[in-house]
Order: C-alpha cells, then structure tokens, then sequence
C-alpha cells in the first residue's frame, strides 16, 4: 500500500516535528489551549478558514438497523464558531438522532477502524456539490472544501480532525494530503488525552461540564478545597464532584487517575 506520508520534504517534518515539541509542552490540565494551537497551526499550514475536532465513539455495534453503525459524536470543539455554525450543528445533531445521516457522514462511518485522510471531493459523489446539504453546511458558511485526517484511538474511539477552506479557494491538494497524515498520525499521544480530558476511552457514562472543569483541576493538582474556591462551591459540592469524577473514570483515588493520561488505556 502506498504511504500517504511519502515524498514529504525536510522542512515538512522539522514544521510537524516543532509542532508535536509545542504540544508535549503543554500541560496536561490545558488540553483546550493544545488543541486550539493545533488547530491554529493546521489552518495557518493549510490556507485553512476554520478547523475542528471531534470525538467519535461507538456506543453499540449490534443494532443493524442503525445506519451508523453504533458510532455517535461524542465532543465537538471549533476552532471558530460563529452563531451560524452552532445553530447548524444542533441541526445536525437532531439529524443524527433521528436517523438521518448525509453521503459524507455515512462514508466517514463505512471507513470506520483505518487511518485515513480524505478530501471532501475523494469521498461524496458530484451530486453532494449540487445538494442543499453542501450549501447549508458550506456555501451558506462561506466554505468550499474540507479535509479530513480520522486517527483511530482504540476501536471505539476515532479522532476526527478538519480543516476547512473558504469560498474561492483552491480544493485540498495531495501533498496537503500527506502534510496533515505526517502532522497528525505520529502523535497517538494525544489524541488520548484529548478524549480522556472528555471523559471517553475509560468513563462509564459521559461526563458534564461541570465535571470536565472538575478533571481539569485535579490535573492541575488542585485541592478539593482549592477546586470549591475556583469554582465557587462549598467544599462538600467539590468533594461530591470529585468522588462522581473518580467514579465515572473507574479510579479510587488522584494517583490512578493521574496514571491514566500516562497509561496505555484501550
């Protein structure tokens, strides 16, 4: 099978390679300020006009008639969201829970368990470009194209990362291709944490936001008198997080859940 990371020059991989050493800097209580600057740089890299990640999990692969397969987003995080979009993604969330899935969702579903990067011309038919899917979700945002690199973290779990392009500009080309594999495949790392810092890969059930802000805390090494004065709560309203955090997360105390971002969670 031929590498998609083939006939990268040099100065590529010193560009991707200076990017992971920012992101190893990062602490791992500031996953949010990490992805923004990944997501930054990818747009910068790519002529990109906005960029997302997102989480995907498969909450049950038995129900054949679920024409996603059991896979669901689970976290989403633009790198800019302007009223438009959100309003847009609360459509396509209620799309999705009905059971109404777009030719470019469905195709991301079917490749689902491979490392991939796709152009969003590679994988719809010509008749996408002419739908009121493509207008509503890229014309009226003033985008053309997308490109896709979807990591696999385990086999429940897919890293989706997008860049999009405005109106006007040139379609993703193969070299960008390959850019985006060599800047997004060698770092397994962190597409870990990323879905850990939303409570997906080892949490029984989803976590809130309130909780989320309550990982964060904890990562930091914060005390549970320290997470109520941040937050504004009495110590007992921080201690009841902290103990549904360990909970959900499957640990008995700060030690295992700290192991857990340095482990090699499946």
């Amino acid at each position: 099978m031929h590498d998609i990371t083939e006939s990268l020059m040099p100065h590529d991989f010193e560009s991707v390679a200076r990017v992971w050493d920012r992101l190893a800097d990062f602490e791992v209580a500031n996953t949010d300020q990490a992805l923004t600057y990944l997501l930054e740089n990818l747009c910068q890299q790519l002529g990109g006009k906005n960029a997302y990640w997102l989480a995907a999990v498969r909450i049950n692969r038995r129900d054949r008639k679920d024409p996603l397969i059991g896979w669901r987003p689970a976290a989403t995080y633009h790198l800019y969201k302007p009223e438009p979009l959100d309003k847009l993604i609360k459509r396509k969330v209620r799309a999705l829970n009905n059971g109404s899935i777009s030719e470019s969702t469905r195709d991301h579903v079917i490749q689902a368990g491979h490392f991939r990067v796709t152009t969003l011309a590679e994988h719809v038919s010509e008749a996408y470009f002419e739908s009121d899917e493509y207008h509503d979700s890229y014309q009226a945002m003033g985008l053309s194209d997308s490109i896709w690199c979807i990591i696999p973290v385990n086999e429940d779990c897919e890293s989706y990362f997008c860049v999009q392009r405005g109106v006007g500009a040139a379609p993703f080309t193969q070299e960008e291709k390959r850019f985006l594999a060599m800047s997004l495949r060698g770092i397994k790392w962190f597409h870990r944490q990323l879905m850990l810092s939303y409570g997906l890969l080892v949490a029984e059930s989803p976590i809130t936001a309130s909780e989320r802000r309550v990982v964060k805390a904890l990562l930091s090494g914060k005390s549970e008198l320290d997470i109520a004065e941040k937050l504004g709560w009495t110590k007992a309203t921080a201690h009841s997080y902290v103990t549904q955090v360990f909970r959900k997360f499957n640990v008995h105390g700060r030690a295992e859940f700290a192991a857990l971002w340095l482990g090699n969670t499946q």
